[in-house]
């Protein structure tokens, strides 16, 4: 379902962070004008650089929003049960398609091609 809506998103022009912030935002009360604002210069590997791909960093940002550390939080437990969750996704993305580059997994230079 998110999958589908994802794409959605993406097809409608946003991009890939967009595309998957947005999806788990509305679960946590962010409006979508909002986290699509939000996420809008992390495309293309954080602004066209080419750096970690959007939907990477899409999903960074999610498991933040569903687990991460807020004001009135005591202790770090939070904080390092996101991170572990941020390595894990790392991992099984890079088992996956053996990078997080966006140049790497789209093969091209967006800044040029």
């Amino acid at each position: 379902m998110r999958e589908k809506e994802a794409l959605e998103y993406h097809k409608k022009g946003f991009n890939c962070v967009q595309s998957v912030f947005v999806v788990f935002s509305k679960e946590h009360g962010i409006p979508e004008i909002q986290a699509l604002k939000v996420a809008g210069g992390f495309g293309s590997g954080m602004g066209r650089l080419q750096g970690t791909c959007g939907a990477v960093t899409g999903a960074f940002m999610a498991i933040g929003l569903k687990h991460g550390k807020s004001l009135g939080d005591e202790g770090n437990e939070k904080r390092e049960k996101t991170y572990e969750l941020v390595r894990t996704f790392d991992k099984k993305f890079r088992e996956q398609f053996k990078t997080t580059s966006c140049k790497e997994l789209l093969g091209c230079d967006m800044m040029t091609d």
